[in-house]
């Protein structure tokens, strides 16, 4: 019996490309190899047409947001009402991603979450010089809001995740 697709990798590692053009085969490549089994093609015409035919009808058809991001898929339950738990946590596994999976602590803060944050906005720690390269008149140049990491970091009582204080041998 003869195998249509076993035949149609055979060509194609003879470097032999088989496509169809609506009831013909049209064949490009290596001409010795297209030559040798032209026989074979011209006799079995009708089952190369079938499989290459079926094949390009079996292709599975993506998802409309297989290649979203998780923000994108957030922003689209959001927009949409979704609320249940449940229905979101199916949600992001049909999409492949992991409900529980949750971003690791970058260790960045606000100048608003430290405890040498003086009134007028200054820096404590920039005033006492443990700031290096820092005029003690020191506040962040995007604002007391901005995220950033700061040698001079003591958590605060506003900060909800305080880092654990590092300290340097004297």
């Amino acid at each position: 019996m003869f195998d249509a697709r076993a035949f149609i990798l055979t060509m194609q590692a003879e470097r032999v490309r088989v496509q169809i053009d609506g009831n013909d085969l049209m064949l490009s490549g290596n001409r010795s190899a297209i030559a040798a089994h032209l026989p074979e093609i011209r006799a079995h015409k009708a089952e190369l047409i079938a499989c290459l035919t079926q094949a390009t009808n079996d292709e599975p058809t993506p998802p409309p947001l297989a290649t979203a991001l998780r923000a994108e898929v957030e922003a689209w339950m959001d927009a949409a009402g979704e609320t249940d738990p449940e229905t979101r946590r199916e949600i992001l596994t049909s999409y492949g991603f992991d409900p529980g999976f949750r971003y690791p602590d970058s260790g960045r803060r606000a100048c608003r979450q430290c405890a040498n944050l003086e009134a007028d906005g200054g820096c404590r720690a920039a005033r006492r010089g443990q700031i290096p390269l820092t005029s003690k008149f020191y506040t962040h140049p995007d604002g007391i809001d901005a995220l950033h990491r700061c040698i001079g970091y003591r958590p605060g009582l506003d900060d909800h995740d305080p880092m654990t204080l590092r300290r340097t041998a004297s």
